[in-house]
């Protein structure tokens, strides 16, 4: 089937449309992300491999797609950018970084989430890459990203203390609202510390490494 002419576009307007069965769309959503994994990248002796056109067409649906409500299938489509970005970034897709940050900023609670799981997946798979030229790249996007980052992560940590703070007094109705606030915070919080921690200990230049050190703690 990953084989077969139009397979991708089926595979998106199944997963885009929320009224499918949510085993149907999670299918779909794993099925995309094994088809980037076999067929973006030509690989000898393979006679399909993903046009241009649909590789571009995908890029666009995976950055503009944030209001995803499953979060299994959430999770796979970030799983299924961080795979194309190791293949595509910089050289193909260089207005990545740019349209993750700007999601983040100008999305609602659960696309800011979204966006913000999506970069942890894309920080941790880039991280891993060797080539000399690879880790030059993502070190000048990490000197670039630890301000956002930072300040990201500062506004979040101050939101859930303060939120903690309040649950520790509340009850009835107020402490059900702030339980329901609680965790998606908490995740947010913790993805938002990764994407520190992989800016800092692995794309920074040792001689940065050393300056973030001494800035003081949030």
């Amino acid at each position: 089937c990953q084989r077969s002419p139009g397979f991708l576009q089926i595979l998106v307007q199944i997963i885009s449309e929320p009224q499918h069965h949510e085993n149907l769309r999670l299918g779909a959503s794993i099925s995309l992300k094994l088809t980037v994994q076999n067929h973006w990248k030509p690989r000898r002796g393979d006679v399909y491999n993903l046009s241009l056109e649909e590789k571009e067409a995908l890029k666009r649906f995976l950055l503009e797609y944030t209001q995803e409500a499953d979060d299994k299938v959430a999770a796979q489509l970030s799983e299924t950018t961080a795979r194309a970005a190791r293949i595509e970034w910089p050289g193909s897709w260089p207005t990545l970084f740019e349209a993750l940050v700007n999601s983040i900023h100008q999305g609602d609670p659960l696309g800011t989430q979204r966006a913000v799981f999506t970069l942890h997946r894309v920080m941790k798979e880039l991280s891993t890459k060797r080539l000399m030229r690879d880790k030059t790249a993502f070190a000048a996007v990490c000197v670039q990203l630890f301000p956002i980052a930072r300040q990201l992560w500062q506004q979040r940590i101050e939101q859930l203390v303060g939120c903690l703070g309040q649950w520790v007094h509340a009850s009835g109705d107020e402490l059900a609202t702030l339980e329901a606030q609680l965790l998606p915070l908490a995740k947010l919080t913790t993805y938002l510390t990764k994407i520190l921690f992989r800016v800092v200990c692995r794309g920074f230049p040792r001689s940065l490494q050393q300056d973030a050190e001494g800035i003081p703690a949030a």
